[in-house]
């Protein structure tokens, strides 16, 4: 049987809610974060992205 886990994914638009930026460091969009910690910036590698899920999935799960 295969775990599942909840994950929240929100899209933000910077210029409504500007203190976002100073909470994740963003610098610059798009930008990713997970587990609150500013993930990637630019483009994201589907590779790496697994891996950090898969990451925060297991400290979480």
């Amino acid at each position: 049987m295969q775990d599942a886990y909840r994950i929240e994914v929100r899209e933000v638009d910077l210029t409504e809610q500007p203190e976002v930026v100073g909470e994740y460091g963003i610098w610059s969009t798009p930008a990713l974060v997970i587990d609150g910690e500013l993930a990637f910036v630019g483009r994201v590698n589907e590779r790496e992205l697994g891996q950090k899920l898969a990451a925060a999935t297991e400290r979480t799960g």
